[in-house]
């Protein structure tokens, strides 16, 4: 008897774990990617990500990310690629902000290590950082850089290895029910039928998921030299979230080389996005003299013109949770959309889910919040939280 067949729609950070996930567990899996593995189209684009084991979003996400943890050590193994590099992570910010007041609960919680630091051990140990009158920092020394990209391929290259097939250069423009209880995929080279089918489409799935309420957003990155690099190469320089108000908060993270700092201001602005391919690429001024005012007032050491800028698409919620579940009782049909800047670390928890509920129509790793049948407008929303500060 043939293993059942399942096809990946989208061979993005979530679609290429769900893939290698399905594959390690014997089903023929089919990948269907409108690019290249890695490529630097999509929200997984620009070389880096942030990890973090302490979480202020929620205690329901702590199975997730527990096993994400598990599986970014174990990817690495199976690939013998160096993905996961510890620098430990800070929140920095007012001791009632959600970020530090829910990292510290999180962190009692689940029996996570983490540390305290007032202005002045701040300064002292990262001078790095200019804190505000009444600022604290909280100190995760597990949280690390992820390389985004280079994590992509060996996810794919990985369901190659356990027999999957992957397809670039093609585009997915629907997922429709067929005779006898299959789906039939709908490519720009035909209609191919399988028994199963995870959409995975990343900043492209609103058009694919047009029932979710599902929006598309422009995050941008700067990257900026550094003046001392003893002080900013990652070892030395932690992954940072900042939240010191409307103005100053954003993502940061050294270069693995520490010859730069890359930055992802924390801000609402004009972004939205009507059509992922034909989007603008190229980073208004008006935003890079965000990062410029940022560099400026919080970050002695670092150049504050930036060297380098770029735009990446991500899928947003109305409450910043995930969209992923069954859309039938029989799985015939999973979707994982909506990541809303905070789902690559979580990746290989999530492909785990979606292989669960392939195999079995349930998954214990997946938290409440994220279920398709919830009401999106009744959700404590958690953008303050996560908005542009893991794609930093």
């Amino acid at each position: 008897m043939s293993a059942p067949s399942v096809a990946v729609v989208g061979g993005g950070a979530i679609g290429s774990m769900a893939a290698w996930q399905l594959a390690t567990r014997g089903f023929a899996v089919t990948v269907y990617e409108r690019y290249w593995p890695g490529h630097n189209e999509g929200a997984g684009g620009g070389g880096t990500r942030m990890f973090r084991r302490v979480y202020a979003e929620g205690p329901a996400y702590g199975p997730l990310l527990d096993a994400s943890w598990r599986l970014w050590r174990r990817l690495e193994r199976a690939t013998n690629t160096d993905l996961l590099h510890r620098t430990g992570g800070l929140a920095i910010g007012p001791a009632h902000h959600p970020v530090l007041a829910g990292g510290i609960d999180d962190a009692e919680r689940r029996g996570i290590p983490y540390e305290l630091l007032d202005a002045d051990a701040l300064t002292d140990r990262y001078p790095q950082h200019t804190p505000l009158d009444g600022e604290i920092a909280l100190f995760d020394p597990e949280a690390g850089v992820l390389r985004s990209n280079l994590a992509i391929r060996a996810a794919l290259d990985a369901a190659v290895a356990h027999g999957a097939e992957l397809r670039t250069g093609t585009t997915v423009h629907g997922v429709a029910d067929a005779p006898g209880g299959r789906v039939e995929v709908a490519t720009d080279t035909g209609a191919e039928r399988h028994d199963h089918a995870v959409v995975a489409g990343g900043p492209w799935a609103r058009a694919l998921l047009p029932t979710l309420p599902l929006k598309t957003r422009a995050i941008f990155h700067t990257w900026h030299f550094v003046d001392d690099r003893q002080l900013l190469r990652p070892e030395r320089f932690p992954i940072t979230l900042r939240r010191s108000g409307p103005d100053l908060s954003y993502g940061a993270m050294s270069a693995l080389d520490g010859t730069r700092v890359k930055l992802a201001p924390h801000a609402d602005y004009p972004r939205e996005v009507e059509d992922v391919d034909t989007m603008r690429r190229h980073v208004r001024t008006d935003w890079q003299r965000r990062s410029t005012a940022l560099v400026h007032a919080l970050l002695p050491g670092v150049s504050p013109d930036p060297v380098e800028s770029q735009i990446y698409p991500e899928s947003f919620t109305p409450d910043g949770h995930a969209a992923v579940g069954a859309l039938d009782a029989d799985a015939r049909v999973v979707v994982l959309a909506g990541f809303s800047g905070h789902g690559f670390k979580l990746a290989p928890g999530f492909g785990r889910a979606a292989a669960d509920l392939v195999a079995t129509g349930a998954s214990a790793l997946l938290p409440p919040e994220v279920a398709l049948d919830r009401d999106f407008r009744a959700q404590v929303s958690i953008r303050d939280l996560v908005l542009d500060s893991d794609p930093a």
